[in-house]
Formats: C-alpha cells, sequence, structure tokens
C-alpha cells in the first residue's frame, strides 16, 4: 500500500498536545495480531495483540473499541489514542519515546511486573477531547512501574485510580486546574489511600493545580509545586535536594498528611509575594516540622511591602522547628528597613518592618 502523509500539524490546544487530523488520509486496515505501524499510517482496530515480541509505531494508532493488549515491547515513536481499554501485561514494556504522545481517555492498566517508560508525553484527558462530554472515564489501574522521564498530565476528573504499583517521576508530572488524580469515589479512608500507587520523585517537578491522592509521595529531589491539593501518607522526610513551592504562579499548596507529620530536613521552600493579600502560602493538614530549613522569598513585579504589613505564609495543625536553625533568603527592603519571621506554632508569618 502506499503510504501517504496523514497528519496535518501538531496543535497546541489547553496545554495538551493533539493532532490536528484535518489532512488525514485513508485509514490503513488493523492487523491482528498488531504489525509495525509505519510513519504516515493509521491503524484503527476493535483489539490488538503484541504477543512476546517488539513493535513500533511511527504513525498514529487509534484503539476505537476493545482491548489493546501488550504482552511484550511496544516502541511508540508517534501517537497512540486510547478511546477504551489498554492492557500492559505479564512482565511487558510500553516505550514511549520522546516524539511519542498518547493520549488516553478510557481504562489504562500496567499489570504485574510490567513497565511503562515515559520520555514523550503522556495526556490523561476527558473522552472526546476538551469537550469534555464524558469527563470521568478514565481508570488508571498500575500494578507495575510507571517511570515518567518527560511530560505527563492529568487533565481529567478521574474515575478509578488503583493499584500498588510505583510512579518514578524524574520529568513534569503536572495535575491540571481541572485534573483529579483519586480513588473511586473521592474515599479517601487511610485503608483506600494505602491501596493506591507509591509516588517517588528523584528530580524534575511535580506540579499540583487540581488533586492528587497516592498511598505515599517521596520527594527525595526536584520541586513539588502548584495551588492544589496533595493528599498521602509523607512516610518520608523531605530532604535538603527537594523545594516545596506553592503557587502557580501564586496561591496555596496543600498537602493532608494521612499519618499527620509532613517532616522537612534541610528542604527549602519558596515563597512569592505580589500585593498585601497576593502571596504563596503552604497549608499542612496535619504537623509540619523544619529541621535546618531554608526560605526563600521573592518580591514580583516590583511590589515593596509598607512597614508592618505580614504575610502568613505557612499554616498547619503544628509548625515546629527542630536541630539547625533555619536559613532565610529574604528580598532587600529600602534603606533601615528589615524582615522579621515568626513561628506561633501553627503559622509562620513574616512581616515587613
Amino acid at each position: 500500500m502506499k503510504k501517504t502523509t496523514l497528519l496535518g500539524q501538531l496543535t497546541l490546544t489547553a496545554s495538551l498536545l493533539i493532532f490536528n487530523h484535518a489532512a488525514s488520509a485513508a485509514i490503513k486496515p488493523c492487523t491482528f495480531p498488531f504489525i509495525d505501524n509505519q510513519r504516515g499510517d493509521t491503524q484503527t482496530c476493535k483489539r490488538w495483540l503484541i504477543g512476546n515480541k517488539t513493535a513500533n509505531n511511527y504513525g498514529e494508532l487509534i484503539q476505537d473499541a476493545g482491548i489493546f493488549t501488550v504482552n511484550g515491547t511496544l516502541n511508540n515513536h508517534g501517537l497512540i489514542d486510547i478511546r477504551y481499554e489498554f492492557f500492559v501485561m505479564g512482565a511487558s514494556l510500553l516505550d514511549n519515546k520522546a516524539t511519542g504522545i498518547i493520549n488516553s481517555s478510557d481504562w489504562f492498566r500496567i499489570y504485574d511486573t510490567s513497565r511503562l517508560d515515559n520520555y514523550g508525553t503522556f495526556n490523561f484527558i476527558p473522552r472526546f477531547g476538551n469537550a469534555g462530554t464524558a469527563f470521568d472515564d478514565n481508570q488508571f489501574y498500575l500494578e507495575g512501574t510507571f517511570n515518567n522521564y518527560g511530560v505527563c498530565r492529568i487533565d481529567d476528573n478521574m474515575k478509578t485510580v488503583d493499584g500498588n504499583g510505583t510512579i518514578n517521576n524524574s520529568g513534569t508530572f503536572e495535575v491540571t486546574p481541572r485534573g483529579k488524580f483519586k480513588p473511586f469515589g473521592d474515599d479517601l479512608a487511610n485503608t483506600i489511600i494505602d491501596g493506591l500507587p507509591i509516588y517517588v520523585q528523584t528530580a524534575g517537578e511535580t506540579k499540583v493545580n487540581g488533586f492528587f491522592a497516592v498511598s505515599s509521595i517521596d520527594i527525595q529531589g526536584g520541586i513539588l509545586s502548584g495551588s492544589g491539593t496533595v493528599v498521602s501518607n509523607f512516610d518520608n522526610i523531605i530532604p535538603s535536594k527537594a523545594t516545596l513551592s506553592p503557587g502557580s504562579p501564586l496561591g496555596t499548596l496543600t498537602l493532608t498528611a494521612d499519618n499527620n507529620d509532613v517532616i522537612c530536613v534541610g528542604c527549602s521552600t519558596d515563597i512569592e509575594i505580589a500585593g498585601a493579600s497576593n502571596a504563596d502560602h503552604l497549608h499542612v493538614n496535619g504537623s509540619l516540622y523544619l529541621n535546618n530549613w531554608k526560605l526563600n522569598v521573592q518580591l514580583r513585579n516590583g511590589y515593596i511591602p509598607p512597614a508592618g504589613t505580614s504575610f502568613n505564609i505557612i499554616s498547619a495543625d503544628l509548625t515546629s522547628y527542630y536541630g539547625p536553625a533555619p536559613t532565610y533568603n529574604l528580598p532587600k527592603l529600602p534603606a533601615g528597613r528589615t524582615w522579621s519571621v515568626n513561628n506561633t506554632g501553627t503559622t509562620i508569618t513574616l512581616t515587613a518592618n
């Protein structure tokens, strides 16, 4: 079959990379089991099977119905559009290359010891795109491992998140303002939270502007930012290579500690201030323990706070210093003026004197 140019252009809509089908050629008949899909080709089918082999996609795969099962290795260099159930089973690998885009709007499951390596873009989106006419169809079950080196966006109100697998992030993992990564029925009881995936970040950034619930979150390095809510067992200490950065760019980041404690040892908190009532804020539902903590403050848009202006930058059930004293990196004020930082035991305030 003669290959024709299939895709028009890549467009950026609502921060999600999607393909423009305006210039699509005729769709290539699907194959079962799946065989390599070349650049410029499209396959659409109700079922696929990759069985104990390595397959490559350089074009476009549209999963129109049924189940796509990977029992081997699938290297994706093009587009995979998941509209129904997609299973990675056994000890299989779905390798989304740097040029690869995967859009999932239904069931995506990684079973057993299988693995997803994402070097490209992986989007959990509403079915039928941004129209959101089915805005909670996504189900994500993770029993294996999801390694994110590229960009992963949660841009849907996930109907169900389940499984005790691990998400390892060293790229960008983003929960958009309308995104919710949560268990079925919004049940956040301890026993339900414990059944969610584990989240580990060694580098990169986790941006939470919606709602993000995992069984435990281990920010070993990189940045945890945003103006949303994180619910988790913060079992692990937040170390010196990690930064908490509320706001997007300004706003409140809420951490709900299922075991009641968030412990920061040498970690940094970045706060930006653009006005008397326009500043970043970190709120912890639980206790916040700060050891050798570093506070970094920046003023935005030329704002100079008048003398006596205070900013409630951190609040928690308990705010406690222990170990080495905090380090404050504060912006310069006009000559003769100083900053003061006060911990009341439940709030930490910054005052421009």
